[in-house]
């Protein structure tokens, strides 16, 4: 049961599937670890919010993360797709402490309503050596990943 706006009763079925929506949202927004899900206080806050909710595990949560974050994908890719005009890339190189390498890959445009847009394409570990000619073959393959190979004006 719940207190509705007119501090009435009502009862509530909880939707699983939003409810781990809004689970994965939160894990990402807030930079959570999946074992979020399992943690005793957490879930004891939740049974108190609602009697009928059904717990999952850290696995489940990471999938549903995945999940989510393979739609926000395929959203990027038809939005870019449908562009009018041409995208710009930037591309940022590093090692860390440890001598890792890792590349980030990020996009700039201009949408429909002549707003400008930045989004991360892609975090990767890239290794080292950092030569041009591995960062054009790296640069390449994930444009075709992302099929956006025919969005640039050719070299001239």
């Amino acid at each position: 049961m719940m207190v509705n706006a007119e501090a009435k009763l009502q009862a509530r079925k909880i939707d699983q599937s939003v409810f781990r929506e809004l689970v994965a949202k939160t894990i990402i927004q807030h930079d959570l670890p999946f074992s979020y899900v399992e943690y005793e206080r957490v879930r004891e806050t939740w049974k108190y919010l609602n009697a009928d909710v059904k717990f999952f595990s850290r696995n489940t949560a990471a999938a549903d993360v995945y999940k989510f974050y393979e739609i926000e994908t395929d959203k990027l890719k038809r939005e870019l797709a449908q562009l009018p005009g041409r995208i710009s890339l930037t591309t940022d190189l590093w090692s860390a402490l440890t001598h890792e390498g890792y590349m980030c890959l990020t996009t700039h445009y201009i949408d429909r309503n002549w707003k400008l847009n930045n989004k991360i394409l892609v975090f990767c570990a890239f290794p080292p050596p950092h030569t041009g000619m591995n960062l054009a073959m790296e640069i390449l393959g994930k444009l075709k990943d992302w099929e956006l190979r025919r969005k640039f004006s050719p070299l001239r």
